[in-house]
This record gives C-alpha cells, sequence and structure tokens, in this order.
C-alpha cells in the first residue's frame, strides 16, 4: 500500500516537459499507466488502440500515461520513438524504474490502472487478448481486459477481471540500486 501512495503523490515529468501530478485535477479518477519500449514490437502495436481508448476515456475522468521503464532510455530515443509512432498521450521516461518497481510492472505492454480512492491497482495486465504468447497473434482480439475494466470501474461495478498475464517484452531491471537517482527520471 505504501507504494500506491508514493506513485499518487508524485510528479510525472513527461516528454513535453509538462509536469503532472496524476491525481492534481479533482476530476481525475483513474490513471492508466501503459509501460512501452520503443524496441517492443507488441508494444508498439498498441498505439493506435491506446489512442483510441484514452478519447473514449478521458472525457470521463480517465488520465492515460505512457511509461518508458529502463536504465537505457534517453529523451531522445524516446522523443524519436513518440514521433516515429505518433505517440499523442503523455510520455514519462522512468530512468530509475521508480514507476515499475512501485507498481510491480515487468512487461511491456503493460496496463496498470490506479483509482483515486483505492489503495491498489484495480487493473493490472494485458491490454487485450489479441497475444496468447510471445509470437502467437490473433488475428484479433475477443477479450478486450483493460476496457472493460475502465468501463466496469466507471459504473461503480466489481471488475469481471481485475488480473491479467500481460505478455510483451520484460522489462529489464538492471541496476541492482533501486534508489538510484537519475536528474531527469520521471519521478524525481
Amino acid at each position: 500500500r505504501q507504494r500506491q501512495m508514493c506513485i499518487r503523490d508524485r510528479e510525472f515529468y513527461c516528454l513535453d516537459q509538462t509536469r503532472i501530478k496524476p491525481f492534481e485535477d479533482p476530476k481525475t479518477k483513474a490513471v492508466v499507466l501503459i509501460f512501452i519500449s520503443p524496441d517492443c514490437p507488441i508494444a508498439n502495436a498498441y498505439h493506435p488502440q491506446l489512442k483510441q481508448m484514452n478519447e473514449r476515456f478521458r472525457p470521463q475522468g480517465i488520465r492515460f500515461f505512457l511509461v518508458h521503464s529502463s536504465v537505457d532510455i534517453s529523451t531522445r530515443v524516446a522523443r524519436n520513438h513518440a514521433e516515429a509512432f505518433d505517440l499523442s498521450l503523455p510520455v514519462a521516461i522512468d530512468a530509475d524504474q521508480s514507476i515499475a518497481r512501485a507498481v510491480n510492472a515487468t512487461v511491456t505492454p503493460e496496463a496498470v490502472v490506479l483509482a483515486r480512492r483505492r489503495s491498489r491497482p484495480i487493473y493490472r495486465g494485458a491490454i487485450d487478448n489479441q497475444y496468447a504468447g510471445f509470437g502467437k497473434k490473433r488475428p484479433v482480439a475477443n477479450q478486450f481486459f483493460l476496457r472493460d475494466a475502465l468501463i466496469s470501474f466507471l459504473a461503480e461495478e466489481p471488475l469481471a477481471v481485475p488480473n491479467t498475464t500481460p505478455v510483451g517484452c520484460f522489462i529489464s531491471f538492471d541496476d541492482p540500486n533501486p534508489k538510484r537517482s537519475h536528474p531527469k527520471a520521471a519521478f524525481p
């Protein structure tokens, strides 16, 4: 519980140099963190769908953030990635991996949904079931885990599926010291 509160109270520093406190706006009901990587084809395939989800759910108080969580990510690489994939969602650089560690994210793409008044994530896992395993892709998804979780949350109904196993590229936690400080980290 303590780790989750740390995420809520910190600031995101995004590529466009904006400083955002995810729950600073009282209209924000939940924050969706999507962990991404410039080199993960599975994460990159979801960008158009995430843009559509943001357009659908943002007016209802759901904020989406893309998070690059790697000790090797640079602002230049993240900007080039954002341009190449026409990313319109806020992109945070988690160079010290404090965001991923705080929410126990391990894969790109992995979705973690934090609600304003809940101490634990309300949803964690895959965006949908299009990928059954690495290299095993369905032609189209037929289960939409993240979308359904957000719909249930907004309707104040219990989530049918609060956890799934994400499929994608592993986040490498190369730095054995998770408290190492990076001046331009997403959460200083």
